[in-house]
């Protein structure tokens, strides 16, 4: 079976970066941060735990009660804002290209508020439309490229148009360490401050058994990327669970490790290992994505979107199943030896917000990542193609 994801990162990888589990120097982290702030041309950088952690720190370093969220998002953003005391309010988004609905943002948005501007998979959104709203408004806004490392807007970098920005560098991602990590980008040295100040009170270091727990998470998924080794994965962890996904209906009420502990030098390490490899992992990412455009566009049994990607480096290829129940086409490329991802089913946000409940009951996420060969892409196709036929029929 293919897999829904794999990681970056090699077992001889994981074994390297144990020497850096007793650093105190922190080579590997101002190593990354100094990257990180040459590419984003702003010293105001910081890593952080995760990417929600990344978002909570930020929320309470702002004096704003009101976070904006668009309502087909991953539940950890609301977690994070509730985490960090906020009231969440949703706006639905577009279903062509799950953009926020600024018409509903404008009804809501005050000088209270706080928008998150979703950049999901990667896909561009309507941010220079949310910072005029937020100006006129005076309200902060916070860019969530999770999904979006090294994307661009008109040749500018997504995560500096705001006033501030999370990303992060989870399994799914462009770049990615065990188990999580992230950093944050703020443009205003004021706000910079206040996010340090509430980051070092609250972030203790990494402990050890937790560092060794995590790589050893890291072998794990290095083990499970043959496909025959997935197979007995997943036979373990979903059919006899009778589960085919990890993702919550509820968000948690207390802070977790990805809340709690600094990004680690031996995390940092995996990172800046595959920042040598960024070139090839972008083109390789980037030509899977456009075999994919090319060869499902016509698609009777799902939707795709339709995105350029010229400046943008999608984390996932999603597909909008149509005519048929999205469990039973999964099950149907189960058979086919095709496992799929699934991205915000269990999505939280008001009753109102039709499409992004629509968008949730239809989405599937084919495998695409930088490990995904030729020949399995080709065999995704097929597969694809063979369903569209079975289901014409």
């Amino acid at each position: 079976m293919i897999p829904r994801v794999r990681v970056n990162y090699e077992i001889v990888d994981l074994l390297k970066s144990t020497r850096y589990i007793f650093e105190r120097k922190n080579r590997e982290k101002d190593k990354l941060l100094s990257t990180l702030r040459n590419i984003f041309s702003n010293q105001n950088v910081l890593l952080t735990p995760s990417g929600r952690g990344g978002l909570y720190f930020l929320l309470k370093a702002m004096n704003k009660s009101k976070v904006i969220i668009p309502s087909y998002t991953c539940s950890a953003v609301t977690e994070a804002a509730l985490l960090a005391g906020k009231r969440v309010f949703y706006v639905d988004v577009y279903l062509d290209t799950l953009d926020m609905n600024l018409e509903q943002l404008s009804k809501i948005i005050d000088r209270d508020s706080v928008v998150i501007a979703t950049y999901q998979y990667g896909f561009p959104c309507n941010i220079l439309d949310i910072l005029e709203l937020c100006k006129n408004n005076h309200a902060y806004c916070i860019e969530d490229v999770a999904a979006g490392l090294f994307g661009k807007i008109n040749n500018q970098y997504m995560g500096t148009f705001s006033d501030a920005s999370f990303f992060s560098f989870d399994s799914s991602k462009l770049l990615n360490v065990p188990l999580k990590g992230g950093f944050v980008v703020v443009r205003d040295e004021e706000l910079f401050n206040r996010f340090k100040d509430v980051y070092f009170s609250e972030v203790k270091r990494m402990p050890i058994n937790l560092s060794v727990k995590n790589i050893l998470k890291g072998i794990v998924y290095n083990l499970i990327k043959p496909r025959a080794m997935y197979n007995i994965f997943y036979f373990l962890f979903f059919t006899i669970k009778k589960r085919v996904s990890t993702e919550k209906e509820k968000v948690n009420k207390e802070k977790n490790e990805y809340y709690m502990y600094d990004m680690s030098d031996w995390q940092c390490y995996l990172i800046n290992n595959q920042i040598k490899n960024l070139s090839l992992i972008i083109k390789k990412k980037k030509k899977n994505f456009q075999t994919f455009q090319t060869y499902l566009s016509e698609s009777k049994s799902f939707d795709i979107f339709k995105v350029s990607c010229e400046e943008i480096v999608p984390v996932r290829f999603p597909i909008l199943v149509k005519n048929i129940d999205k469990m039973t086409f999964y099950k149907l490329l189960i058979e086919r030896r095709i496992d799929c991802s699934f991205s915000f089913t269990n999505i939280i946000c008001n009753p109102e917000s039709k499409n992004a409940i629509e968008v949730a009951s239809r989405i599937l996420n084919l495998p695409y990542y930088y490990k995904l060969s030729g020949l399995e892409c080709k065999k995704i196709i097929h597969a694809l193609k063979n369903i569209d036929e079975f289901l014409s029929k």
